[in-house]
């Protein structure tokens, strides 16, 4: 994770989470919008120290930059492998608060760069994220649940290590 955090140039001592959707903004409803505002709100209100923030995706959440405790890193659309294998190196953890997905590519491949995830439990995630094995699926909208969930992960290295280790077996 350091090596692909500094090719990034983001701080290599600062956990990492990563969100990506073709679109970034509210008017996105499906692939995380408010939703993903609110959980972020919820995380900036609980945290005591920074945590950077990956975007990957075209448009902007200009709210984002009034959580004080994210570091936000927008990578814009990303049109190569390359550059999202990347990305999903440089991630400790994956955010997807999907309303819709059936069977969400992007959480393979965090999966297959050891990049543990966190979605509610929508259509295929949770035939990809084994919950408490490789990251966490939490009922449909339980903010509650979504947050405290990516803060043990965040902040609790051995088992963030763990469940990274699970994503590639």
């Amino acid at each position: 994770k350091s090596p692909a955090k500094h090719k990034l140039g983001l701080p290599s001592d600062v956990p990492t989470i990563m969100f990506s959707s073709h679109s970034i903004d509210k008017k996105n409803p499906w692939k995380g919008g408010n939703d993903l505002l609110e959980i972020l709100r919820r995380m900036n209100n609980h945290a005591t120290e920074k945590i950077n923030f990956i975007v990957v995706g075209e448009g902007r959440l200009t709210e984002l930059y009034s959580f004080s405790n994210f570091n936000i890193f927008y990578k814009g659309y990303i049109h190569n492998d390359e550059e999202m294998k990347d990305c999903l190196n440089a991630s400790d953890l994956f955010i997807y608060p999907t309303r819709a997905d059936n069977l969400p590519n992007v959480l393979v491949e965090a999966m297959a760069c050891g990049t543990p995830c966190i979605s509610f439990d929508i259509g295929g995630n949770s035939e990809i994220i084994k919950s408490g094995y490789n990251g966490f699926i939490m009922q449909p909208f339980d903010f509650d649940s979504f947050v405290e969930n990516t803060r043990t992960l965040l902040f609790n290295k051995s088992k963030l290590m763990e469940f990274s280790r699970n994503c590639v077996l």
